[in-house]
């Protein structure tokens, strides 16, 4: 994606990196709850970002088909901001148009509440010997999930490694993407969202979710990518499974010599999300669990990535207080995890933008270009509340 300077922006601004987005979610594509409301606007959110300083996005992936899809995303994204590039050369009508683009990277994984969907065989019991097939929603439900056998397993891990490694070395021309040490461009930038989430069991449970983890660490090892980490009420034992993972790494590295894989590894980029010195390249994202839990993941090497979830209660605020700076990563999880007025994080806040109803919104009242029913308009653009 371009990285030029715009015009509307000024020299001293501070660029962000926006570390957590959803931008495959369906409310850019104007889709509240299975309900349309307006036309897709994720052009217009991403210039609305890149014109407050956020110039990064790593959007995130929660199956397979979202890491496909995401990478397709991601493709089309840099293929619109090449041709805004050409027309900049067109002359100085044609620059006044053109709109400076976010850079947008991905990442490739499963999210625990999803596991169930990819590494297991749902169960379901028979129906009723009375014929009562009323209960749609009962008939529905899996009773148990079976998991996938070894040999489907390595199917899914290779899958997900080939879609990290075939993405960042690509045949893509745009010398603005971040390139890796072989000075390939890169657009996967790591493995997840991955982790454990022992809050919403229902949706997988917790023997599946641990083992579409352990299956994902292989494939972080394999790519030598970060992890990006899902964790919900359950970080004593993602912190267990991470640090059995950190120790194999460490053994298999010392028995190696030090290459883990017998790969030279001076650089300091270590390998499948390890570093050199035996720690955990990644982010533990939307954090909200306690000092304590924070800083067992520290020790192994992560960031923590905080939101608007990150600063519910008066107890978040200060357990964000006391985290180190240089380790903090800041995030939105957008659509989703905004600071609410009802949240102990609000009162912090010191900006606001002007925002409409689902209902109410347009295109051109996100671009700026349009009035509200009031004959009312923002130069800057509505968002959508």
């Amino acid at each position: 994606s371009s990285s030029s300077s715009s015009s509307s922006s000024s020299s001293t601004q501070i660029r962000y990196i926006d570390a957590g987005a959803n931008l495959l979610d369906s409310m850019y594509q104007g889709t509240y709850h299975s309900k349309p409301r307006h036309e897709p606007d994720l052009d217009i959110v991403l210039r609305r970002a890149y014109d407050k300083g956020v110039h990064t996005v790593i959007s995130l992936a929660g199956t397979i088909k979202e890491s496909e899809e995401l990478i397709e995303l991601i493709h089309d994204l840099d293929d619109n901001s090449d041709s805004r590039q050409e027309e900049e050369e067109g002359g100085e009508e044609e620059k006044e148009k053109v709109v400076n683009a976010v850079q947008v990277f991905g990442t490739v994984g499963v999210h625990p509440t999803r596991c169930a969907e990819v590494f297991a065989d749902a169960v379901f019991e028979e129906k009723s010997a009375t014929g009562d097939d009323d209960d749609d929603d009962s008939a529905a439900s899996p009773s148990s999930y079976i998991p996938k056998t070894e040999q489907q397993q390595n199917e899914i891990i290779q899958q997900l490694i080939d879609l990290a490694l075939q993405n960042n070395n690509n045949d893509n021309n745009n010398n603005n993407k971040s390139s890796s040490s072989s000075g390939t461009t890169t657009n996967i930038v790591a493995i997840g969202e991955c982790g454990l989430d022992y809050a919403r069991l229902h949706f997988c449970p917790k023997d599946i979710q641990q083992l579409g983890l352990r299956a994902q660490l292989q494939v972080a090892r394999a790519t030598k990518l970060p992890l990006y980490l899902h964790n919900r009420e359950s970080g004593d034992d993602l912190y267990g499974i991470l640090l059995e993972y950190r120790d194999q790494w460490r053994m298999t590295s010392s028995s190696d010599g030090g290459g883990g894989d017998g790969d030279d590894d001076d650089d300091g980029d270590g390998d499948g999300g390890d570093d050199d010195n035996g720690t955990i390249r990644g982010i533990v994202h939307s954090f909200d669990e306690s000092l304590e839990i924070a800083n067992k993941f520290l020790s192994l090497g992560l960031y923590i990535g905080i939101n608007g979830c990150s600063l519910k209660t008066t107890q978040n605020l200060e357990v964000v207080k006391q985290l180190p700076l240089d380790r903090l990563i800041l995030e939105t999880d957008c659509p989703w995890c905004d600071i609410r007025p009802s949240h102990a994080g609000a009162k912090h806040v010191r900006t606001s933008f002007p925002t409409k109803k689902d209902k109410q919104y347009t295109r051109e009242l996100g671009s700026g270009s349009g009035a509200d029913d009031d004959g009312k308009g923002d130069g800057d653009g509505f968002c959508v509340k």
